[in-house]
């Protein structure tokens, strides 16, 4: 990915501004738009990798619901995610491939993070609970671009004080005490930076407080990656899988009615 990539979403987003407004204008003149600011928690999964688990993040961003019927209105803006994973495993391992067992630890910890630009594109249906109260379901596509993230990991190897002396710098040669890696999760050697896939999600309004959750799944792979990191780079286990972005989202926010009623 060119390191101009940023630039050209930048410049689409903004071709895509002016008649995004011009819209805005005509249905605000006609109906109610809707401006909503939100602000929630990120809970991401990586669909069938072993090593990494969720770790809690945020989400910020704005929408806009504009009005297409009495009921129904199509959604879209614009979201800041963070996506965060992270492990810290701590193995025994026995055996070490030797004639005689070699007793041995391996404390391991990664940490992975990865902050995207999200658009919604989604339909959203409106079922009024009384004069102040409404729930809103909608559904959809959500559009991902990642911005910057970070990936690392290190490990530590221990072997037992009765190894013997000459089969420990051997083993230690083969094996370092300290490995350490770190590099930037978005790049041709590494993750790609796009996402695309289905969206659904449901909010509780009273009067411009809301309230509200979702759930997102990108069709597209962030990469290859091991099944299992640790184990990997133990020579334990070489499987690897194609994964997924699969994330849960908390939210909160405040909605502004921008059209007449």
């Amino acid at each position: 990915m060119s390191i101009y990539s940023p630039y050209i979403l930048l410049n689409l987003m903004k071709s895509l501004l002016f008649p995004l407004l011009l819209v805005c204008g005509c249905l605000t003149g006609a109906a109610q738009v809707q401006l909503s600011v939100q602000g929630g928690v990120e809970m991401p999964d990586l669909t069938g990798n072993h090593s990494y688990q969720r770790q809690k993040s945020y989400r910020v961003g704005v929408h806009l619901d504009l009005p297409l019927a009495e009921h129904w209105a199509f959604r879209t803006g614009a979201q800041v995610v963070r996506k965060k994973w992270g492990t810290d495993d701590f193995v025994y391992l026995p055996e070490f491939g030797w004639d005689m067992p070699v007793e041995r630890t391996s404390h391991f910890s990664a940490s992975l993070t990865a902050t995207y630009l999200e658009i919604p594109l989604k339909m959203v249906a409106t079922i009024a609970l009384g004069k102040v109260v409404e729930f809103k379901l909608n559904g959809g596509v959500y559009v991902g671009y990642g911005l910057t993230g970070d990936m690392n990991w290190k490990r530590v190897v221990d072997l037992s004080e009765s190894v013997d002396p000459r089969q420990r710098i051997a083993l230690e040669n083969d094996y370092p005490k300290v490995s350490e890696h770190e590099a930037k999760t978005f790049g041709a050697d590494n993750f790609k930076r796009f996402e695309i896939g289905p969206s659904v999600g449901a909010d509780l309004y009273l009067k411009f407080f809301y309230v509200g959750g979702g759930i997102e799944y990108s069709l597209l792979s962030m990469g290859i990656m091991p099944q299992n990191l640790h184990q990997h780079l133990m020579n334990t286990n070489g499987n690897k899988v194609m994964a997924h972005n699969f994330s849960i989202e908390l939210h909160a926010g405040l909605r502004f009615r921008l059209g007449r009623n």
